[in-house]
Order: structure tokens, then sequence, then C-alpha cells
């Protein structure tokens, strides 16, 4: 960053051609890398049922892994990365500490797979209204993304 700051006070001397051509890479340099969401959605969970699902395909489209270290979301008091285990007739869910997607690839969080689970919901998800779920990432920085709540 400190180097970018330097080449900006040097810019005032620079033509005006010149800085047209090295602006959109200094936008490029300090932009935060972002995952592609696509087909996301949340489950519409019965009333009485304290907690639901998102579920979506993250693309990234980065050189290097972008790893999600924390999940959060308007509509509940807690939000995790889980995934669902099979083990015979048995069925659970285990925490993940975090989701490392690797460069130039794409994860699909989805039924009976890896998933956020919403819990203790603040109000009741109503259908098509959307829910608003945070990433933060492992270099601090968060992506916030509207999800529209689906039957399925």
């Amino acid at each position: 960053m400190r180097r970018s700051n330097n080449l900006l006070r040097r810019s005032n001397k620079m033509p005006v051609q010149l800085k047209l051509l090295i602006l959109p890479l200094l936008i490029a340099a300090n932009a935060q890398a972002e995952l592609l969401v696509e087909d996301a959605w949340v489950k519409l969970a019965p009333p009485s049922i304290q907690m639901s699902a998102a579920y979506m395909k993250l693309s990234n489209q980065q050189q290097e892994a972008q790893i999600i270290t924390g999940v959060s979301a308007d509509c509940c008091a807690s939000a995790m990365l889980h995934v669902t285990r099979t083990q015979g007739d048995k069925v659970s869910m285990d925490h993940l500490e975090q989701l490392s997607i690797p460069a130039q690839s794409s994860i699909h969080l989805q039924p009976g797979d890896m998933h956020i689970m919403l819990m203790k919901p603040r109000y009741e998800l109503a259908l098509d209204t959307p829910v608003r779920i945070t990433f933060t990432f492992s270099d601090g920085s968060h992506q916030d993304i509207d999800i529209i709540v689906k039957r399925e």
C-alpha cells in the first residue's frame, strides 16, 4: 500500500496519458478479492424449527486460495459452516472452522453436504425475502451477499 501511495504522489508530475494507464492497475492491486456467488438460496423452514440452511456455488477466480474463516447472517443469532456426514444409517453434522476455496476452482454448498447452518432466527424467515450473509476471510476482509429464502 505504501508503494502505491508514493506512486500517486509522484503522479502529479506524470503526463495525463500515463496516469490513465496506471490508475486501473493501482485500483486492481488494492481491490479485495471476492468470491463469485451463484445459485444461492436459503431453505424455508417450518415456523417451529429454529434453524435453516443456506446453499450456493462459490467460485474463486483468483490466483490464490480464498479461505473463509467466519460467517454471520443478519437474520440469525448464529451462523456456521457445516458439513453433513453419513456413516451407515447415522447422519451427523460437523462444524468447519474454515473453508478453503482453491484458486481457479468452485465449491458447492448443497443439501446433504457442506452448507451454512443458520440458527436461532431473530425473526421468522418468509418466502422470497432476502437474508444477508457475511463471509470473513483469513486476510480480515469481508464479503456481503444477499440470498433469497426459497422452498427448495
